[in-house]
């Protein structure tokens, strides 16, 4: 069921962020910038900041495997301390609490695309549209009070509405104290958000894992207090929210507004407000991707072969997951990257090393999908394994789309991904209504790839008329040839013994290591980089925390 790409669907989630104790909101669609403003620090301490100094023991690979790294431990720390935490709220919160959070879940979900301003992405763009730091600092700060401008407006029309809105989502009034209060902590994380992307575009990392680190402090604590001691039932993980938003927010107010307090433009901030609107209509068009599958499936297929077909896409999801820290990387530091020497060469080989790291995540799962499963899940659920690679590569296509359409943000033309997203929505209908009630599950499984081939090759297309790259086609074909020779063996057999299945894989594994050194998909120059990169992560120095 959980069709929403990882870095798509936490935007502004404070409910969400209660349940999973999620860390920080991650933009997911092209976002762009990069970092090289360390004029404010003596010493700068980050990697963007050290990187931007001309510090040469800290090239591009030691950063971006380093930032990845950093980013990817906050998310696994939250989703880690979310299952942690299971056995507490299902001892005190019931079905129906559960069934509660959801809807209100989804209230804010829609408030969000409602309000629909991705501030936060066009500060990404305009942050290097400027040289000098006084003008990007006001900037920063135009765009963080003008979202706790927005919060504000939009928690206050919640809390006159609360009344209406709990009548429309739950057909009674008596939910609309918890409407309330939900809008109190969306109003919060607007400027959270804005603060996150401001420790993104600097490129510090570890501050942004010691921020997401203290937000789940606060709502594990806040939680257990209100759960366990006052009894507060659902309230509990609402207040959550709204206490540990409050406490960002106004350490992030103290970040970045330290310098210039109250700079506040009005000129600039219509500026941005004119960038990202079209971003924020596009998420109209990713609602009807992540759920227009649902809505076809519930007519024509019992809940039996839903819940099937639900549990293969939350293994298939594993890859927008995992490609999430990579964008929440990416995304904050190409429009700086692009405009140095030889940034359009660098922008381009990313591309290849984003379908490399896809690819063989990709491989992982069509390999080890079914003991994985074998584990994890009873009998019942086991032939889910069979349609867990053709999602994956879905979602392998569909981040290939995402990183294409960066090119629209970089030429600043963000209306184009609106056009992208609502010209992948449309076939993805279309693809639903046609296959969906003749081959069912995997009519659902088929249009999803449809839609979502179609959405990147447009995407593709379009990009490149607006700025060209000069992308590595032949080693994309070799990464894609080796990916399908090493996976042939593993689609065509399916040993019932476990042991077996593990060998298989393995076997697959080493095959597609082996057929990259003998095709230099990956050359030994690339191997010795990312050797050093990843002994610089794991070396005492590149740990301490500044």
């Amino acid at each position: 069921m959980p069709l929403r790409e990882a870095s798509e669907i936490d935007e502004i989630r404070p409910i969400g962020s209660a349940l999973g104790l999620g860390g920080p909101i991650v933009t997911p669609h092209p976002v762009v910038t990069d970092t090289d403003c360390a004029q404010e620090e003596p010493k700068p301490t980050d990697a963007t900041d050290t990187r931007a100094a001309g510090d040469p023991s800290r090239s591009l690979a030691s950063d971006l495997v380093g930032s990845i790294g950093l980013y990817t431990v906050a998310m696994i720390v939250s989703r880690a301390m979310s299952l942690l935490l299971l056995p507490l709220y299902t001892r005190y919160l019931n079905r129906t609490d559960y069934g509660v959070l959801e809807l209100l879940d989804l209230l804010m979900s829609i408030t969000a695309v409602v309000v629909g301003v991705r501030l936060g992405q066009a500060l990404f763009y305009f942050y290097y549209t400027v040289d000098d730091d006084r003008e990007r600092r006001r900037l920063v700060s135009t765009a963080f009070l003008g979202a706790a401008l927005l919060g504000v407006i939009t928690a206050v029309v919640g809390l006159l509405l609360a009344v209406p809105l709990s009548r429309v989502v739950f057909d009674t009034p008596q939910y609309a104290s918890l409407v309330r209060i939900a809008f109190l902590g969306f109003a919060g994380s607007m400027p959270v958000e804005i603060g996150f992307c401001y420790l993104r575009v600097r490129g510090r990392a570890r501050l942004f894992l010691g921020a997401t680190t203290v937000r789940l402090a606060l709502n594990v604590a806040v939680n257990v207090v209100c759960l366990v001691v006052l009894k507060l039932g659902v309230a509990s993980l609402l207040w959550s929210a709204v206490i540990s938003t409050s406490c960002l927010a106004l350490y992030f107010a103290w970040e970045i507004l330290k310098n210039e307090a109250g700079a506040f433009h009005r000129a600039i901030f219509s500026q941005m407000v004119r960038y990202s609107l079209p971003l924020g209509v596009s998420a109209f068009g990713d609602f009807v991707l992540h759920f227009g599958d649902r809505l076809f499936l519930r007519g024509v297929v019992p809940l039996a072969d839903l819940g099937l077909y639900g549990l293969a896409y939350k293994v298939g999801m594993v890859v927008p997951s995992a490609t999430g820290p990579f964008f929440t990387y990416w995304n904050a530091q190409m429009v700086g990257i692009v405009k140095q020497p030889r940034g359009e060469e660098v922008y381009a080989r990313m591309a290849t090393y984003l379908l490399l790291g896809v690819t063989t995540l990709v491989l992982l799962l069509t390999v080890f999908s079914a003991p994985l499963l074998a584990v994890l899940t009873e009998s019942s659920f086991h032939g889910a394994a069979v349609f867990v690679p053709w999602l994956a590569v879905a979602y392998l296509v569909r981040a290939m789309g995402s990183y294409w359409s960066n090119t629209f943000l970089l030429e600043k033309r963000p209306g184009l991904v609106a056009r992208v997203t609502w010209f992948g929505s449309g076939a993805c209908l279309v693809s639903y209504a046609v296959l969906v009630p003749r081959y069912h599950l995997w009519g659902a499984v088929i249009a999803t790839m449809v839609g979502f081939v179609l959405m990147a090759a447009f995407a593709f297309v379009m990009s490149q008329r607006v700025h060209r790259f000069e992308y590595e086609y032949g080693r994309w074909g070799k990464i894609v040839g080796c990916g399908m020779l090493s996976s042939a063996p593993a689609l065509l057999v399916h040993p019932v013994e476990f042991s077996t299945q593990i060998a298989l894989g393995t076997a697959c594994i080493c095959m597609f290591a082996g057929l990259l050194l003998g095709t230099r998909a990956v050359t030994v120059r690339e191997q010795r980089t990312l050797g050093r990169a990843l002994r610089s992560l794991l070396s005492p120095s590149s740990r301490a925390t500044p």
